[in-house]
């Protein structure tokens, strides 16, 4: 049975995202809206000058006009922030890409950027070189709607764009605020890119739609020192703070290989959300008993299901405690449906976890620009995901994509990954799992140092007593082989097409 839909009401969803802005400007011009401690820039900017410089811009013939379409492609930083808003704000269409970064492909990245121009065809460009006016027409599903354009991750194909328009926008505020019973005094501590949905709603929008503030933290600079996030929440006070899993787990390794590391006292922090990527016992697990010393509660850790194609958040967890115990392994619940949404298993043959179908008060209409459609004609849509309910609660399983079978049985890939991304001479997520040539049993690549003849008889032995199937063969990668999407995720069909090519094995 699919768990029910509940419908958010009241006056917050006939507001305008500008004036909810001005009245926050208004009634606390002082207050700081957002801060930044990167290598770039280090300065605070009140909601009163937050506004200002925003209708300024607007009002400078470089704004674009209404219904275009605007790709924002270069490093994210105050000023780029400032014409995203005012772009939204003067009702054209903006859309954060990921610029690239040195965990990319150079030669990939710049295709997936020509490809995106020429099926998109946005009016404004704004990357490293500055801002470009490609041409003077406009994208007509941009002059049948407004809001602001998101773009999955790509982690299975090209980049799929996603129109949130204003009224879902708020809609989705609205409930996901309600769920973490967020107040003007929540501070948000974010390293997450503006062009996931996790980093752009939770540290742009969430904040700017309740008046919160947010520290800014440049994702680069965080994947070499990580401690800087717990630097900023310590001297912040920082209350909110999401990441994906692996984020927790480089935490725990940083600490766990730097003795000097600094400590600093988390005990404001009243959640930690993990998202975007499957929540782990092992990984709360392992937080818990890192930082407990650091003054984390038990009761900050905790877990959400969220996607572009939803604005944002499906579930949200109120554990009231650390919760180990699941009966699906090392899976965490990803809580419980938010209000305006709803969710559905379809059973796949007889296994015990199934398709995850969604539909919602602010589920996207269908991709941008693509005329097939997205949704089931009963208005569901299929997420791609697998997942079971139990309790009322949502577990997330991973990606269908991610089943590889293997003599009939069902494998999901990244499970195996993460444990053998965490054995000695491993890289965690610089592990890719698939079928061997045959199809008869498994293959794992990755990028690491050289790993010892025990870790592979025993890394062998594990995979047959947990999987039932047989690792054939361990193969050993040049750093930057395999392919990253723009979250930082395996993208497994380019990553496929990669070793091809580089005949490293044939295509599949």
């Amino acid at each position: 049975m699919p768990l029910p839909m509940t419908h958010a009401t009241g006056g917050e969803m006939r507001k305008n995202f500008h004036s909810i802005l001005a009245t926050h400007a208004q009634r606390t011009p002082e207050k700081t809206a957002w801060s930044f401690a990167t290598a770039r820039e280090q300065h605070r900017v009140t909601y009163a000058q937050l506004l200002s410089d925003i209708e300024a811009y607007m009002r400078s013939p470089q704004c674009p006009a209404p219904s275009e379409l605007v790709f924002i492609s270069c490093a994210i930083d105050y000023k780029s922030m400032v014409l995203y808003l005012a772009s939204v704000f003067n009702r054209a269409v903006p859309a954060f890409l990921s610029p690239l970064t040195a965990r990319q492909d150079p030669n990939i990245h710049a295709q997936e950027m020509q490809a995106l121009r020429e099926r998109f065809n946005p009016s404004v460009v704004v990357d490293a070189s500055g801002e470009q006016r490609i041409h003077a027409s406009k994208n007509p599903i941009c002059q049948a709607h407004s809001g602001f354009l998101q773009f999955s991750s790509g982690t299975t194909s090209l980049k799929k764009g996603v129109l949130i328009t204003e009224d879902k926008l708020l809609a989705q505020l609205q409930a996901l605020g309600q769920a973490l019973e967020i107040t003007p005094q929540d501070k948000i501590v974010s390293w997450l890119p503006l062009y996931h949905d996790m980093g752009l709603i939770t540290s742009l929008f969430l904040p700017l739609y309740f008046g919160c503030s947010v520290a800014f933290l440049d994702a680069v600079e965080w994947s070499f020192k990580p401690d800087v996030l717990f630097k900023t929440i310590a001297e912040e006070q920082g209350t909110l703070c999401w990441q994906p899993d692996f984020a927790f787990q480089h935490l725990c390794k940083f600490y766990a290989q730097n003795d000097s590391a600094k400590r600093f006292d988390l005990s404001s922090v009243r959640q930690f959300i993990s998202c975007s990527e499957p929540c782990k016992t092992s990984t709360f697990r392992a937080f818990f008993a890192s930082f407990e010393a650091f003054g984390l509660r038990p009761d900050s850790l905790q877990t959400c299901y969220a996607m572009a194609e939803t604005v944002f958040a499906i579930s949200q967890s109120k554990f009231t405690g650390l919760r180990l115990e699941s009966r699906h392994a090392d899976l965490l619940p990803s809580g419980a449906v938010i209000e305006g949404c709803e969710i559905r298993i379809v059973p796949i043959d007889d296994e015990a976890l199934g398709e995850i179908h969604v539909r919602s008060d602010y589920l996207f209409d269908g991709y941008f620009a693509q005329p097939s459609p997205a949704l089931g004609a009963d208005g569901w849509y299929n997420t791609g995901d697998l997942g079971a309910i139990e309790d009322g609660q949502l577990f997330v399983a991973g990606r269908s994509d991610d089943v590889l079978i293997v003599n009939g049985k069902k494998i999901i890939a990244h499970q195996i990954e993460t444990y053998v991304g965490q054995q000695p001479g491993f890289k965690s997520g610089r592990v890719f799992c698939t079928l061997n040539i045959g199809g008869t049993a498994l293959t794992v690549f990755h990028e690491g140092d050289g790993v010892l003849a025990t870790t592979l008889k025993e890394l062998k032995k594990w995979v047959a007593t947990s999987s039932g199937v047989t690792l054939d063969e361990v193969v050993n990668l040049p750093p930057g082989t395999l392919v990253k999407s723009s979250s930082g995720k395996i993208a497994r069909k380019k990553t496929l097409a990669k070793l091809s090519q580089l005949q490293i094995r044939p295509s599949l």
